[in-house]
C-alpha cells in the first residue's frame, strides 16, 4: 500500500472508525520503521492542536491555501534545522505525509489558511482569508486587503499594519499591546476582538468583545463592546453604538444590516460582490438608514431589486463591476 493511504487509516482510528483489519495494518506499518513510527505520532499531535478548533465557514481558496503551505514545505525540506542538541531532518515518508496533512486540514476547514510569522506581507485578493500570528492571534482579511507584519514581531512588540480591511482576534499578553496602524490611525489592545476598515479616508473600528484605544491624529478613545469610532477628515473621533450581531457577519462571507447608512451599504456592497456604486444626487446617503436580514444566498440583482423597492431608486448598470445610481429618495 502506498504511505499516502495511511493517513486515512490514522484519521480513522482517531476518529474511532478504525475497523479491526486496518487496526492490524496500521500496527504492522508503524512497527516497520522509526520513520514510520514518528510520522504517526506527528500526526496524532497535529490532530490534537486542531481538534478543538472550529474554523470561521470563509469563501473558500482552496488551491490558494494548498499552494500557500506546499511552498514553505519545500523551503524546509531543502533545509536543516539545526539546533544545539540535533540536525532534523525530513524523511520522503514525512514530506509525502505532510503534502497529504495539509490537504487534508484545508479541506477540512474549509477556508483560505496562511500563517504569518515577523517581516512578511500577505494579500488576500478577491477572497476573505484567515490569517494566524505567530503570537496565537487570529486575523479574518477582508478582500482586497493586506496585513504587514513588523520585523521584529513576537520579539519585543507585536505590531503590524494594515491595509483595507480585518477582524483581528487577539491573544492577550499584557507586556505586549497589540498594535495597527491602518490609515494614520494607530490602535492599540491588550487582547480583544474587533474590526477595522480602513479602506478609505475616514477609517471605522468596531469593538465585538473587550476594550480598544484609537489614536487619531487629534484625539484618542478607548471603546469597549458594542461601540465603534470613526476617524472624521480633520483626524477627530466619532463615536456610535452598533450591533454585535451583525456587524461581524462578513467575516462568514455574510451580509446583512441594521440601521446602516447608505455609504456603508454600498461600501459593504461593493465589496462583497466586486462592483462600485457610484452616485451623484442631493440626497445625504448617511442620513438614509437601511436594514436587511441575511444575504448570503441573495444575489446582486436581486439585492437592487430590494433597494430600488425601498428607497425608489434608479438604478444602471453601466457594466459588469460598475453600477450607477440616482433618484434616491430616503426614508427615515
Amino acid at each position: 500500500m502506498e504511505e499516502i493511504d495511511y493517513l486515512s487509516i490514522i484519521h480513522k482510528e482517531l476518529v474511532g472508525e478504525l475497523s479491526d483489519a486496518e487496526a492490524r495494518r496500521l500496527q504492522d506499518w508503524k512497527g516497520e520503521n522509526e520513520d514510520n513510527l514518528a510520522t504517526y505520532h506527528d500526526t496524532v499531535e497535529i490532530w490534537k492542536l486542531t481538534s478543538n478548533y472550529t474554523p470561521p465557514k470563509l469563501e473558500i481558496n482552496v488551491s490558494r491555501a494548498i499552494e500557500d503551505q506546499l511552498s514553505r514545505i519545500r523551503k524546509e525540506s531543502q533545509l536543516e534545522e539545526v539546533t544545539t542538541a540535533k540536525v532534523i531532518k525530513i524523511s520522503p515518508i514525512q514530506w509525502a505525509m505532510r503534502i497529504a496533512a495539509v490537504f487534508a486540514f484545508v479541506l477540512s476547514a474549509s477556508f483560505a489558511f496562511q500563517f504569518m510569522t515577523a517581516g512578511e506581507s500577505y494579500s488576500s485578493g478577491n477572497a476573505i482569508e484567515f490569517v494566524q500570528l505567530s503570537d496565537g492571534s487570529n486575523v479574518w482579511l477582508d478582500k482586497n486587503s493586506t496585513l504587514t507584519i513588523d520585523n521584529s514581531f513576537g520579539e519585543n512588540n507585536r505590531e503590524v499594519a494594515l491595509q483595507g480591511k480585518a477582524f483581528f482576534d487577539v491573544a492577550r499578553d499584557e507586556a505586549r499591546p497589540f498594535i495597527i496602524d491602518a490609515n494614520h490611525v494607530d490602535v492599540q489592545v491588550l487582547g480583544t476582538s474587533f474590526t477595522i476598515d480602513a479602506n478609505d479616508e475616514t477609517p471605522v473600528v468596531a469593538v465585538k468583545s473587550g476594550k480598544v484605544e484609537v489614536k487619531a491624529e487629534v484625539e484618542s478613545k478607548i471603546i469597549t463592546k458594542g461601540q465603534q469610532l470613526e476617524v472624521t477628515t480633520t483626524g477627530n473621533l466619532t463615536q456610535s453604538v452598533i450591533d454585535v450581531n451583525n456587524e461581524f457577519d462578513w467575516t462568514n462571507g455574510d451580509l446583512s444590516f441594521k440601521d446602516a447608512p447608505l455609504t456603508k451599504v454600498f461600501a459593504d456592497l461593493g465589496n462583497h460582490f466586486n462592483v462600485e456604486f457610484v452616485y451623484k444626487g442631493g440626497v445625504n446617503l448617511n442620513e438614509c438608514p437601511f436594514t436587511s436580514m441575511s444575504l448570503l444566498d441573495t444575489s446582486l440583482e436581486d439585492v437592487l431589486d430590494i433597494l430600488e423597492l425601498t428607497y425608489d431608486m434608479n438604478v444602471v448598470k453601466k457594466s459588469k463591476d460598475r453600477i450607477k445610481l440616482s433618484r434616491i429618495r430616503c426614508r427615515k
